[in-house]
């Protein structure tokens, strides 16, 4: 008779299960070397509620070895966990890919104990396992609605117990600056308040008077930034232009086109008003801008944006019509090349990558820019994957998880294969998989619950095992076992009954993208 899968999500590559369980009566006694010191500190928070844990200098009285290895049996980023009938033995070469071995073991624990009563029994096996994609990454739009600090903290947590590893964070947009700048003040005093937010449908031009404002200050930044730190997840800020950018040229008319005066939005969508290219000064902000966000945010990637950024008002703009005429340049449009290059050549010189979606890829493009790719040009990208462009694919279609289940339903997140066309044939161009949460629908923690779980354990499975996840059923059966978890955590997570809508339902969906219902309206 096959034996129930483990209830481990992401799914390890290779379990071998073995006969007896270990079973801790009281305590869990801990022998590591201290280069672990930290992944050992988050190890035992986490199953504290568990079991006590404490730490011995002599091997013999150890119940749980951590090890560091050179070996050749493990590559880089891999763990190999052991559980015997007396002690469990986990090795690793990095301090992240120990982290991700300490996340499988809580899991383990975690579904070794009867509500939290002693003793605690874990079954023997050997597990080798390591990631799939480099990049397993989660984005949150805070422009649109604050969520603020507890609930980062939330999604971090999360993150790291399901082995993923980037939170991108968007935190401009036309409806909301949301990051203290010292150096420029208005984009919180005046960019991180709008006095209404739309209501109704994508398309509705209806708005509720409520106002809705927030922002971190730098130091609760620096403090987040350092609690993701902490779990391995590389924060990377995304301050975003040249479009999308109306709280910014609320806060500094002067870096428009136009000689007026702008508003942070009400309405979602795209706004034609952008930052005006064809100014020195629009370069000067934005490098003082960016380079006093480095500071907060010390990860080796910044995201610059650069998505629906309509040029109707750099078209009817002198100095940008100037400006495309001294670099020898065709059509105006290609400012954007030239803005995104001046980007990445000054973050360069700062010791960072840059990314931005794809929207900004063009032939002049710099080779070394990271592109997003989330609708469009899919030969386009496919292309630069060629040349070696390093990609991340955030498909609009299945990894948007503002979307309804209606339209994104567990199952089709699950299965979905990111890799298109030629892209399966140069794979070593594809850093990895991120899943974005935009949040104009998203006014609530109860909503944001609703939209992420349980999409987001899908999101992790694929990331970590690509192509090679055992299946929908597999990972059906096991999510009914962490389903507990989440509801102990106080997420209010989408019912099982919920995330896979019959197929009627289903041909809808494309409609629905356009209906402020998505996800539940009782969550708000």
């Amino acid at each position: 008779m096959e034996k129930r899968p483990l209830p481990l999500i992401p799914y390890p590559h290779s379990i071998q299960r073995q006969p007896g369980s270990l079973e801790l009566i009281d305590s869990l006694e801990i022998f590591y070397h201290p280069y672990f010191q930290n992944e050992m500190s988050v190890f035992r928070r986490q199953v504290a509620s568990l079991i006590a844990t404490e730490i011995t200098y002599i091997k013999e009285e150890a119940c749980l070895f951590l090890r560091q290895t050179e070996s050749e049996e493990l590559s880089s980023g891999s763990y190999q966990l052991d559980i015997t009938p007396s002690q469990i033995h986990l090795a690793a070469r990095e301090r992240s890919s120990m982290f991700a071995g300490l996340q499988t073991l809580v899991q383990l624990m975690r579904a070794g104990s009867d509500a939290g009563h002693l003793p605690l029994q874990i079954e023997c096996m050997r597990i080798l396992d390591q990631p799939n994609y480099e990049w397993r990454g989660f984005m949150l739009d805070e422009a649109r609605h604050f969520q603020g600090a507890e609930t980062v903290k939330m999604i971090l947590d999360w993150m790291s117990y399901l082995k993923m590893n980037v939170f991108h964070w968007h935190l401009s947009d036309d409806q909301g600056f949301r990051v203290e700048s010292k150096r420029f003040p208005l984009l919180t005093e005046i960019g991180s308040y709008r006095p209404a937010t739309q209501r109704g449908g994508m398309l509705s031009r209806k708005v509720n008077m409520q106002s809705h404002q927030g922002f971190y200050t730098q130091a609760e930044i620096s403090e987040l930034v350092e609690y993701a730190a902490d779990r391995h997840i590389t924060v990377v800020p995304e301050i975003d232009v040249p479009g999308h950018s109306s709280a910014i040229l609320a806060a500094y008319p002067e870096l428009g086109c136009r000689d007026r005066d702008y508003v942070v939005q009400p309405y979602w969508g795209i706004h034609s008003d952008i930052l005006c290219v064809g100014q020195k000064s629009t370069l000067d902000f934005l490098e003082q801008l960016y380079g006093e966000l480095l500071d907060i945010f010390p990860g080796p990637y910044f995201h610059s944006g650069g998505d629906e950024a309509p040029k109707k008002r750099w078209h009817r703009c002198p100095r940008c019509q100037e400006l495309t005429r001294q670099l020898g340049y065709a059509k105006v449009e290609q400012l954007q090349t030239y803005l995104a290059n001046h980007l990445n050549r000054f973050l360069q010189s700062q010791g960072r990558t840059m990314i931005a979606w794809n929207e900004v890829l063009s032939e002049d493009l710099d080779a070394d820019i990271i592109i997003q790719f989330w609708l469009g040009n899919k030969t386009e990208l496919i292309d630069h994957a060629k040349t070696g462009r390093r990609i991340i694919l955030s498909n609009y279609n299945a990894y948007y998880l503002d979307h309804t289940y209606t339209h994104s339903s567990l199952e089709k997140v699950y299965i979905f294969d990111p890799l298109f066309g030629d892209l399966k044939s140069h794979t070593a161009s594809i850093l990895g998989i991120e899943a974005p949460l935009w949040t104009e629908f998203v006014p609530t923690r109860a909503r944001l619950d609703w939209q992420l779980f349980p999409r987001l354990l899908a999101i992790a499975e694929s990331a970590w095992l690509g192509n090679s996840r055992p299946g929908y059923d597999h990972f059906h059966r096991r999510l009914a076992g962490l389903l507990p978890q989440l509801e102990q955590a106080g997420i209010g997570y989408a019912a099982l009954d919920q995330v896979d809508p019959p197929a009627w339902r289903r041909l809808g969906s494309g409609i629905s993208l356009l209906q402020e219902g998505k996800g539940v309206a009782e969550k708000d």
